[in-house]
């Protein structure tokens, strides 16, 4: 009987010894600091990510610090040290709570703080956060917790589902109601909302990958930017505009034929089919040039010598190009586009200079680029309007990729009309009006074999309108087109061809 009850005194105090311990075991922590962690929006495709940079003690919290951001810092100068969409501060209490303060801390004031506690179990509830300009709060309870496989992982999950509620307990309705967060046991906060805009929009994020372990997808690389296989095919459109001067527009076919990665690994060598035409206008003396080109190219590209050192960044993350003068600050965007990640980089909303000790945004002398690298499509493609002078834009129209297929492809032989069309005898076909405001008589010549296809393209070579012609003299209508010059090709039964341009 000794026994038994000393042994049951020593049961008692190893669980009241212990229990600090257990307790901590069963903790989950929301944030991690091992690496990068990535999130994605499955609505609008957005990718945002968590890297700690430093973690610091003070008293019974501990602050963790993410990477910076560009914020306003006043109502004339923007900050490069802005807070993260983690929020104003990050700490942790001795209670086992992560704690998220979209806004300044108040000693009066506890409204926009997120507050996930890490030791809660099923069933418990608590305010998770009070809506700063409303007298709302949201509510968290604890649903379950359950094994979850993701990103091939496997671990111990929480689930956290919220309700809103006003001051007296009444749910209000919102569309946050039963949205869910899930808190993983050893990788943090997997599903979250993007704290800084919460109360205007309340936009949830899944995981996406992590650097450490590595799983999922992380931040893009130039070597993924650049992956092209055997086979793949991309059609660029380029088009400069500046109004009254001068309009450029270069359409290119290309074709993956050959592949060859150094072994170094920092540089890949492509070799293309490649087609293109080129068309340069000159409104004002209302005459334009036209060249077209066809076969093999070559090209190498270093992925060191590659000039954007935003990729290194973590999207929304401030970078500072010092080679600059004055210094210049932007930062990225990172998202879906067709499953291929994909980074944006723009000038035009971004950018900002050093002057002074202010940030601010510059009088820009030209037209701002907003910069796109796509996995496995290449880049940059880029766009740019300033405001009504110049309209520049290099982008991918069409590409195939094994048996992915997107967009509306060009082709070859369109291309090559609109190359060769100033040089046919234009006495072959006879058009008129040519200018036209809609409808053109067409006057075909007596050697023709009817029925004729005749096909309409811009000068990107694009197909803009296809008809049959069955008779020697024929008026056709094209009013629905957009004020601009287009090349035609007539192919009558017998296949011969004959081209020209119309001016609509």
């Amino acid at each position: 009987m000794k026994t038994i009850v000393t042994s049951f005194v020593l049961l008692l105090i190893s669980i009241t010894f212990l229990s600090p311990f257990f307790l901590k075991a069963q903790e989950y922590k929301a944030i991690r600091t091992q690496g990068e962690s990535y999130f994605l929006n499955a609505i609008s495709s957005d990718i945002i990510a968590i890297r700690i940079d430093s973690v610091v003690s003070a008293g019974d919290l501990v602050y963790y610090y993410g990477f910076r951001q560009l914020r306003p810092a006043d109502s004339s100068c923007w900050t490069v040290n802005g807070n993260s969409w983690l929020g104003q501060q990050v700490f942790e209490k001795a209670d086992g709570s992560f704690n998220f303060a979209i806004y300044p801390l108040s000693a009066t004031d506890s409204s926009g703080i997120f507050s996930i506690k890490g030791l809660a179990g099923p069933g418990d509830t608590w305010q998770i956060y009070k809506y700063r300009y409303s007298p709302d709060y949201l509510e968290a309870t604890l649903t379950q917790t359950y094994y979850s496989d993701f990103l091939g992982l496997s671990d111990s999950v929480k689930e956290i589902s919220l309700q809103r509620k006003d001051e007296s307990g009444n749910i209000v309705i919102d569309p946050i109601n039963n949205e869910v967060l899930l808190l993983s046991k050893n990788y943090g906060l997997i599903r979250l909302p993007r704290f800084d805009t919460f109360e205007g929009a309340a936009y949830f994020y899944d995981i996406y990958g992590f650097t450490n372990p590595a799983a999922g997808e992380t931040n893009l690389t130039f070597a993924e930017v650049y992956n092209y296989e055997i086979g793949d095919e991309f059609h660029i459109l380029y088009n400069e505009m500046t109004p009254q001067y001068r309009n450029t527009t270069i359409s290119t076919i290309r074709i993956v034929t050959d592949k060859e990665v150094f072994s170094s690994s920092d540089s890949i060598r492509y070799t293309y089919q490649e087609c293109r035409s080129e068309s340069v206008s000159f409104p004002l003396s209302d005459s334009n040039q036209v060249s077209y080109s066809s076969g093999i190219r070559a090209e190498t590209i270093h992925f060191n010598q590659l000039n954007n050192a935003g990729m290194a960044c973590m999207p929304l993350e401030t970078i500072i190009d010092s080679a600059y003068a004055p210094f210049r600050a932007y930062s990225s965007r990172m998202y879906l586009f067709n499953g291929h990640a994909v980074r944006s980089f723009d000038d035009q909303n971004t950018a900002l200079i050093a002057q002074d000790n202010c940030w601010t945004y510059p009088v820009f002398s030209g037209c701002p680029i907003e910069q796109q690298y796509i996995s496995g499509l290449g880049g940059p493609y880029y766009w740019c309007y300033d405001g009504g002078f110049t309209h520049i834009q290099n982008q991918l129209v069409y590409y195939k990729k094994g048996s992915e297929i997107w967009g509306s492809p060009m082709d070859c032989d369109s291309l090559q009309q609109v190359g060769i069309a100033e040089r046919v005898k234009q006495e072959s076909i006879t058009i008129f009006p040519n200018p036209t405001s809609g409808t053109v008589s067409i006057v075909l010549p007596d050697k023709i074999s009817l029925p004729a296809s005749m096909q309409i393209f811009d000068l990107s070579g694009r197909l803009i309108s296809r008809l049959i012609l069955t008779q020697l003299h024929q008026i056709i209508d094209l009013v629905d087109l957009t004020p601009a010059v287009y090349a035609y090709r007539i192919i009558d039964r017998n296949g011969e061809v004959f081209a020209g341009k119309i001016r609509r």
